[in-house]
């Protein structure tokens, strides 16, 4: 009894703001691991709080000049700094939460405690030990798309962020009404524009995947990539392009290899009426300058140049390029085969190919099926640290957004 008046009297902020209650909701985000927008969090865990949380902090190496810092504060959340170092923001989250919620849970009140992060595993520890004190929920808050089961398991409860709508396919030179593979006249349009894109010579898969996608952009489709495409046609979402061409295809496609070695070839019988040319994309092989603007994007030091610093590709198209490709792979293949494959699909240097990769790993996203979900995770890790990865002037790091924007605009 004495322990618990001692800890009433003198634990520090041992109240929770706003009045007291005895169910409370507190929030932490690890803002440097987290691409949710922080309106949408406070939105969704309002909800599921059944009330605004008393409490919201937001971590990372945070700067006046960044776009972030203003969208947390828009938010309402509390902005902590935290030091120099790759895991620093963590550290400092994780003693946090944990000593607010005992100290609160040791004064007889209970509540939800929401830790905010998009796939970091080195969490699960915190939501284990947040989840077996008394009277305390530990819900992790994502919008990862594929979430670890492991975190899973850890949390008391997951909270997931959806994905915006995704928008009914735009009409296009494909035709539209029809909605099954089964179907003749739509079985007869799939063949006919799968032997356009493949053309006259023999095309390896991974050029294949890319020149469907430029097909897509060209025509109007407001989704690209496998599943848009299988969709339309009332294929499986998950089903590849070598199994639809070798179930639907066989009579008229050669193919040779198998997985992502795979190439197609027309057969010399096969006969399909002549078109008009496809039209390209904004995503070309061998881009190494903006469209329409007749001159490389600006090289920034320590940012898009080589020899140190982030090395991002020098120019904007070709990182949409590279997410673009990537985000097509249909297999679970490494890092390293990942950059041979997109270096000889787009001339890029595989060095440059490698880097970016290696950033996408380190925030979850080197898999994602969405080329957008990871441009938009580059940028948001980006804006969380840029001041302590490099010495930019304020026209520098409005230069560098103009990259990310123009990155963004080519995929969408």
């Amino acid at each position: 009894m004495f322990r618990r008046l001692f800890r009433r009297l003198f634990s520090k902020d041992s109240t929770v703001p706003g009045g007291s209650t005895n169910h409370v909701g507190l929030v932490y985000v690890d803002a440097e691991n987290c691409i949710t927008h922080p309106q949408d969090l406070m939105s969704i865990i309002s909800e599921h709080n059944g009330s605004k949380p008393s409490e919201t902090y937001a971590y990372s190496k945070w700067s006046a000049r960044s776009m972030q810092t203003k969208k947390y504060r828009a938010a309402g959340f509390r902005l902590l700094q935290a030091d120099s170092g790759d895991n620093n923001a963590d550290i400092m989250m994780c003693l946090d939460a944990y000593q607010r919620a005992r100290d609160l849970s040791d004064n007889g009140i209970s509540g939800n405690v929401y830790i905010c992060f998009h796939g970091d595993k080195g969490f699960t520890h915190l939501l284990e030990k947040l989840r077996a004190l008394n009277g305390w929920n530990s819900v992790w808050v994502t919008s990862n798309t594929k979430p670890n089961e492991m975190i899973e398991n850890s949390a008391s409860v997951s909270l997931r962020v959806s994905a915006p709508e995704k928008k009914p396919i735009k009409k296009s030179l494909v035709s539209q009404k029809d909605t099954t593979i089964s179907d003749s006249g739509n079985d007869t349009e799939l063949k006919e524009l799968m032997l356009e894109l493949i053309g006259e010579e023999e095309i390896k898969s991974s050029s294949l995947g890319t020149k469907i996608i430029e097909y897509q952009k060209a025509n109007g489709w407001s989704e690209t990539g496998k599943q848009a495409f299988n969709e339309k046609f009332g294929i499986a979402k998950s089903k590849s392009y070598l199994a639809t061409i070798s179930e639907h295809l066989s009579t008229e496609i050669e193919i040779f290899g198998t997985g992502m070695s795979a190439s197609y070839k027309r057969k010399v019988s096969s006969q399909s009426p002549q078109k008009e040319p496809i039209k390209t994309s904004p995503v070309n092989q061998k881009d190494t300058t903006i469209a329409g603007s007749g001159e490389d994007f600006e090289r920034i030091i320590g940012f898009n140049t080589s020899g140190k610093g982030l090395r991002f590709p020098l120019n904007p198209k070709t990182l949409a390029n590279i997410l673009l490709v990537n985000s097509e792979f249909e297999e679970e293949i490494s890092k390293k085969e990942r950059a041979d494959v997109i270096s000889e699909k787009l001339g890029v240097s595989r060095t440059r190919v490698f880097v970016v990769l290696t950033r996408l790993l380190t925030i979850d996203l080197m898999k994602t099926e969405s080329s957008l979900e990871a441009v938009k995770g580059l940028h948001q890790r980006f804006e969380s640290s840029y001041n302590e990865l490099g010495d930019w002037s304020p026209e520098e790091v409005e230069k560098i957004q103009q990259y990310f924007a123009i990155a963004l605009e080519n995929l969408e």
